[in-house]
């Protein structure tokens, strides 16, 4: 019997759409920023935070199929490229202040 197990089909869209925008959309500064691993953690945290997430329970030889039937549309791909490029803005923006300015806050 195989193995199952829990997947974030949501993480593996944007990790695709992480390294597309990469490859395809960026500037000097933005790779500068997307090659630094700690930058490039906050961008995920701060793109799965703002995008519904979808987990299915999978065995290893399924992950693929089940991805490509979930498989992102156009209009959902375009809003994760701007959440990248909004989070880009708010890493941008956060060297220049004391605190990133895309954390949330829990204090009321």
């Amino acid at each position: 019997m195989q193995e199952k197990m829990l997947v974030n089909l949501t993480l593996l869209a944007v990790k695709e759409e992480f390294k597309t925008y990469k490859l395809t959309k960026c500037a000097r500064q933005e790779q500068e920023i997307l090659g630094n691993q700690n930058s490039a953690k906050k961008l995920f945290d701060y793109i799965l935070k703002r995008t519904p997430n979808i987990y299915a329970v999978v065995t290893e030889e399924t992950v693929k199929e089940k991805y490509r039937q979930i498989s992102k549309s156009p209009q959902q791909k375009r809003q994760i490229e701007k959440l990248i490029e909004g989070g880009i803005k708010q890493l941008i923006g956060s060297d220049r202040s004391p605190q990133p300015t895309f954390l949330i806050s829990c204090r009321r």
